[in-house]
């Protein structure tokens, strides 16, 4: 969606994950697509990440610094952790350490409406899914023209570090996590730990999918040898499926399109020139011309999705108690994340991720929110006939995804109590590391709190 923000047209860019009741393509209407959508924690989180929205270790110092006059980007250079480094400015912001975890703390007060983070749009890494691949020396384009967005990003960070494309993102790939652990790498006897059905089946299509990419990328792979191992190629995807951002794609930037716009003026005087062609005919095929790049903007390229890879916006952290949103801005290529909450110094600087439930939060970011706003949990219901499945919240309003018939609350509340004592029962078994055993009763805890709120609400309704 355009918005207008100080006078300025804007591309509304949300996070790249599922959102709550809308489809999931690992992204929706709440993630990357001209609104910010992503994450933030108001609680410690697990894992080993730099990324907002997962838990990560505490923060390297290697940070850079820079600022944004133009859109050329300088080479790095070291200085205390600060989100501030070549083509991006953080305002008030630097990487700090809570309690052995990354993530990014106020260096002064902040308000609601207050520019966090600008990112020239160089030092994204963007992916336009109808781009032609720009690595052929490191995979070929068969594989790039059929690869999903997700893995074409993890392809352009494995390539720049290995040194297959220019040397434009360093700081930035210095800043990512050494290594990931979203419950794609679980095994089969771990993911049962979560005892939810559909978020198991969910991840394990996902590690099916991953497995036949890795497969087909090695099989594409030309660059030098040797090839990224199968877990280097997952920690490349787990990287852009936590951290990415989407949006409508805004068709050229306008310094390319004022160029363009230059050299059919000029190509169209020296045709009147040579051709002896009326003026009149002349002007009507510029404003055809025109027209055409106008419908292309309102019409096409509007239904056409980039993504991007946003350096220091995802290095954030996430809460669903917080408000934010990062837009890009067609005059000047450039991203910017506001806030709409405010934080005192010292303090831990948050942003929203989006409409997501734990499911979400799990499966693509690794940790787990507790007293997650948008918590739901997916139900499957008999109530004589009727069979329904869906989404039920913590205020007992049941989301119907697909089934046929009514279902009546005692169905409802029959149902969530079936599944909270299978979540219960879960609980006593302990196979699998330490961590994702924590990781997944962390999980369990806060459907069973959602369900034991959903049922409350069910039964004072039939009172």
């Amino acid at each position: 969606m355009d918005v207008m923000v100080g006078g300025h047209q804007c591309l509304r860019f949300l996070r790249t994950a599922p959102s709550v009741g809308t489809r999931c393509e690992h992204e929706t209407s709440c993630a990357p697509v001209g609104r910010l959508t992503r994450l933030h924690r108001n609680h410690p989180l697990r894992g080993d990440l730099s990324h907002g929205g997962m838990g990560r270790r505490a923060a390297r110092s290697i940070t850079t610094s820079g600022t944004i006059g133009s859109s050329a980007i300088t080479e790095p250079s070291t200085s205390p952790p600060s989100l501030s480094y070549p083509g991006v400015k953080a305002n008030g912001l630097q990487l700090a350490d809570f309690e052995g975890l990354r993530g990014v703390q106020a260096t002064q007060p902040i308000q609601s409406g207050d520019t966090l983070v600008n990112v020239l749009g160089p030092a994204a890494i963007r992916v336009l899914p109808e781009d032609s691949c720009p690595c052929t020396n490191f995979v070929r384009p068969d594989f790039w023209k059929q690869a999903p967005w997700y893995a074409k990003a993890g392809v352009l960070l494995l390539a720049e570090r290995s040194g297959q494309l220019p040397a434009t993102h360093t700081a930035y790939l210095r800043l990512l996590p050494e290594s990931l652990d979203t419950p794609v790498l679980w095994t089969d006897s771990e993911l049962d730990l979560l005892a939810h059905p559909p978020v198991q089946e969910k991840i394990k299509q996902q590690r099916r999918e991953w497995a036949d990419l890795y497969t087909a990328f090695s099989e594409a792979y030309c660059g030098p040898s040797p090839a990224p191992d199968k877990q280097t190629f997952l920690w490349a995807l787990q990287c852009v499926r936590s951290r990415a951002f989407s949006g409508p794609h805004p068709g050229p930037p306008i310094q390319q399109r004022l160029a363009s716009g230059a050299v059919l003026c000029t190509l169209g005087a020296a045709y009147v020139i040579w051709a002896h062609v009326p003026l009149e005919s002349a002007l009507n095929a510029a404003i055809a011309a025109a027209l055409f790049n106008l419908l292309y903007d309102v019409l096409l390229s509007g239904r056409r999705r980039w993504y991007a890879l946003l350096p220091g916006v995802d290095s954030i952290n996430h809460s669903s108690h917080v408000e934010s949103d990062v837009a890009y801005r067609v005059f000047g290529d450039s991203f910017e994340l506001t806030t709409g909450s405010s934080f005192q110094p010292g303090e831990q600087v948050f942003i929203s991720y989006g409409l997501q439930s734990n499911d979400t939060l799990l499966q693509y970011y690794g940790f787990v929110e507790q007293d997650n706003r948008h918590e739901r949990v997916q139900l499957d219901v008999a109530d004589g006939e009727s069979r329904a499945q869906g989404l039920l919240g913590p205020d007992g309003s049941f989301q119907r995804v697909s089934g046929s018939g009514e279902v009546g609350r005692q169905a409802l509340v029959q149902a969530g109590e079936a599944l909270k004592a299978q979540l219960l029962l879960a609980g006593k078994q302990k196979s699998g590391s330490a961590e994702r055993v924590a990781l997944a009763a962390e999980y369990r805890a806060e459907k069973i709190r959602c369900l034991e709120l959903a049922i409350a609400a069910l039964n004072r309704g039939s009172q």
